[in-house]
C-alpha cells in the first residue's frame, strides 16, 4: 500500500474513534434552576412572548392586614393616584375595616359617603373655615396626648384621620401641612394614624418642601399611572395598584374592594368635636331659629327617630314640619342631637374609652 493510502487509512480510523467515544461518553445532567442556578427566578410570558420575573402579589385581605393591623410598622398610609383611579374607594375600605375612631376631613363630603358617618366638609359659602378648625382640633388632640404621655399615660384610644384631597387641604388650610408632619412623626406612639389621599406625592404638594423625610413615615399605595411608574408589571392588572412597604414593592389585588367600601360604619366610631358654624349672618340666624323651632314633644319625636336607627336624609325628612329649603339646618340639628344622646348614653354606662370627647380633648 502506498504512503497516501496509509495516510487515508489512519484518518478514517481516527474519525471512527471520535464517533465511538462521543456515543459512549455519559451525558452530564443539565443543572436544574431549582438547584441554586442563578436562573431560578420564576418567569411569566406575556403577550409579546417576552419573559419577565414574577413579583410578590398580595390578596385583598393580605394588604389590608398590613395597613390596618400593623400600627407600629405601618402607622400611616398615603394613597396616590390621579382622579378616577379609586383612591376614595380604597380609603373607604380601610376606614370600614378598622376599629379606630374616625376623623374625616373631606371637602367633597356628601351624606352616606363614609359608611354613613359625617365628615368635616367645606363651609356653606365654599370657604375652608370648618376644615381648618378640624385640623387645629386634631393637632390639639395630638398635643394633649403628648402631655398625657409625659404624665405616665401610655394607652390611648386609636384614632384614624382620613384626609381627602390632601394637597388642596394643605393649600387652603394652614394647619393641614403641620398635621401631616406632626402626625407622621409623633402619631405612632400616641395611636393617631393618618390616611391621606393625593394626586401627587411631590413634597411641595404635601407641604413638606425641604422636609422630604416626613414622607418616610408613610406606607405608600400607588394607583393607576403612579403604580405603573414604579412597577410596569402592574399593567397586566385591570386596576394597577402597588404597595411600597419596608423598601419593597408589592402588587395589590383589588377584587372585593367595593364591597368593603360600602359597609356601614357605626356612628359611635365618629370622633366628635365642635367646629364653628361659618355661614353668612343670614344663615347663622336661620340656624338659631332652628334651635327654637321644635317643641318639647317634637324633640321627643326626633329622639324616637334616632333611637329607631333611621339614618341620613331619610331621618331628616321625617322630622316634624320638614322644609326642603331648611334641609341642611335640620340635618345639622339631627346630628348634634344624635351625638349628644350617644355621649350621654356612654357617660351613663361609664365607658370612657368608647366615646370621643368634644373639642378635641384627650380621649
Amino acid at each position: 500500500m502506498g504512503e497516501a493510502g496509509w495516510l487515508l487509512l489512519f484518518l478514517f480510523l481516527g474519525v471512527c474513534s471520535l464517533i465511538i467515544v462521543g456515543v459512549l461518553q455519559p451525558r452530564r445532567p443539565r443543572k436544574s434552576p431549582a438547584h441554586g442556578d442563578s436562573l431560578a427566578v420564576p418567569l411569566i410570558v406575556d403577550e409579546a412572548h417576552r419573559t419577565t420575573p414574577t413579583v410578590p402579589t398580595l390578596q385583598l385581605a393580605e394588604w389590608l392586614a398590613i395597613v390596618n393591623d400593623h400600627p407600629d410598622e405601618a402607622p400611616h398610609t398615603l394613597v396616590v393616584g390621579t382622579s378616577g383611579t379609586g383612591k376614595t374607594t380604597l380609603a373607604q375600605a380601610i376606614a370600614a375595616t378598622r376599629t379606630d375612631f374616625l376623623a374625616i376631613l373631606d371637602l367633597k363630603w356628601k351624606p352616606g359617603k363614609w359608611g354613613g358617618l359625617s365628615a368635616i366638609p367645606i363651609d356653606d359659602d365654599g370657604r375652608y373655615t370648618q376644615l381648618e378648625a378640624g385640623a387645629k382640633a386634631l393637632l390639639e388632640e395630638l398635643t394633649n396626648r403628648l402631655v398625657s404621655l409625659k404624665q405616665g399615660v401610655t394607652t390611648f384610644p386609636p384614632l384614624t384621620i382620613v384626609a381627602e384631597e390632601f394637597p388642596t387641604l394643605i393649600a387652603e388650610c394652614p394647619s393641614a401641612a403641620e398635621l401631616f408632619k406632626q402626625v407622621g412623626r409623633l402619631g405612632r406612639e400616641l395611636r393617631i394614624r393618618l390616611v391621606g389621599l393625593s394626586q401627587s406625592e411631590r413634597v411641595k404638594s404635601l407641604g413638606i418642601s425641604g422636609e422630604g423625610d416626613a414622607k418616610d413615615n408613610y406606607t405608600i399605595i400607588r394607583l393607576g399611572k403612579a403604580a405603573l411608574d414604579v412597577m410596569p408589571g402592574a399593567r397586566h392588572f385591570p386596576r394597577p395598584a402597588v404597595l411600597e412597604w419596608k423598601g419593597a414593592h408589592r402588587l395589590l389585588l383589588l377584587e372585593g374592594l367595593l364591597h368593603l367600601a360600602t359597609r356601614p360604619i357605626a356612628p359611635s366610631r365618629a370622633w366628635v368635636f365642635e367646629t364653628p358654624y361659618t355661614g353668612t349672618p343670614k344663615q347663622t340666624q336661620k340656624q338659631d331659629e332652628a334651635e327654637e323651632l321644635f317643641t318639647i314633644e317634637e324633640v321627643g319625636q326626633i329622639v324616637a327617630l334616632i333611637l329607631s336607627g333611621i339614618e341620613g336624609s331619610a331621618a331628616v325628612r321625617s322630622m316634624p314640619r320638614y322644609n326642603r329649603r331648611r334641609h341642611r339646618i335640620y340635618l345639622h340639628y339631627f346630628e348634634r342631637l344624635k351625638a349628644a344622646l350617644e355621649a350621654a348614653h356612654n357617660r351613663d354606662s361609664g365607658d370612657i374609652l368608647t366615646t370621643p370627647q368634644k373639642n378635641g380633648g384627650s380621649l
